[in-house]
Order: C-alpha cells, then sequence, then structure tokens
C-alpha cells in the first residue's frame, strides 16, 4: 500500500494500546490505495475499519482524495508501534 512513515497507537491510562492508530504514508497517493485495499479485511481475526482521522478536515471528504493521515480502527490490542 505504499511506504508508512508513522504508526501512532494511542494507549489508555492503564498504559494498554485502545483499539485504533493512526497511520502516515510516505507518499499522499498511497492513502486512497491503503484505504480500499485494506478496509473490511481481518486482523487477528477481526475486521478493520479504514476511515480519515475523526474531526480532520478531510473526514467528510470522499474517500478517494489524497491525503497522508488516517485512522485504522479495531486495530488489535496486541499491536505495537514500530517507533
Amino acid at each position: 500500500a505504499g511506504p508508512v512513515i508513522k504508526v501512532k497507537i494511542p494507549k489508555d491510562k492503564d498504559g494498554k494500546p485502545k483499539q485504533f492508530a493512526f497511520v502516515n504514508f510516505k507518499h499522499e497517493v498511497s492513502v486512497p490505495y491503503a484505504m480500499n485495499l485494506l478496509n473490511g479485511i481481518k486482523l487477528f481475526g477481526r475486521p478493520i475499519k479504514i476511515q480519515f482521522r475523526s474531526g480532520s478536515s478531510h473526514a467528510s471528504q470522499d474517500a478517494s482524495l489524497s491525503y497522508p493521515q488516517h485512522h485504522v480502527g479495531n486495530s488489535s490490542p496486541t499491536s505495537t508501534s514500530p517507533s
């Protein structure tokens, strides 16, 4: 889906990963491709939902447009950030 430059998985107050992540791609053209390719696939047995980050100016726009950051929901609690 293209080179990823950053993945952030927020943690809850107990330090456990929340069930979503933020992904930044190196190239904007990778975003719609990744969204179409990965949305709905199962990760650790659970379907993932990929969308633009909530509250962003892009969240209400068509997913076919190119923007570098999007939200991956239902990430596995065992997922870790590569940072």
